[in-house]
């Protein structure tokens, strides 16, 4: 499974347990409220998954730009396995 298939399956879930199905093919859509209806702890939870699943971190870094689910999925589609 790609990195992306890994990160779009694990917001899939936490879409699901919400009870929301926004589309996941839009590389533009906002995380938050206005888009998929992510919140923080929402962000945490996928987070921490994905750090445990796919040994990557990419916030151990500093601060990161993810305001859109292309740019929350192109961390970890670049950032190498630590």
């Amino acid at each position: 499974m790609s990195n992306r298939s890994a990160v779009l399956a694990v917001i899939q879930r936490v879409l699901d347990d919400k009870g929301l199905q926004p589309d996941l093919g839009d590389d533009a859509a906002a995380l938050g409220e206005s888009g998929l209806g992510l919140d923080s702890l929402d962000i945490a939870t996928i987070a921490a998954e994905l750090d445990a699943d796919l040994d990557i971190d990419p916030f151990a870094h500093g601060d990161v730009r993810m305001g859109t689910l292309g740019e929350f999925v192109a961390l970890y589609e670049a950032e190498p396995a630590t």
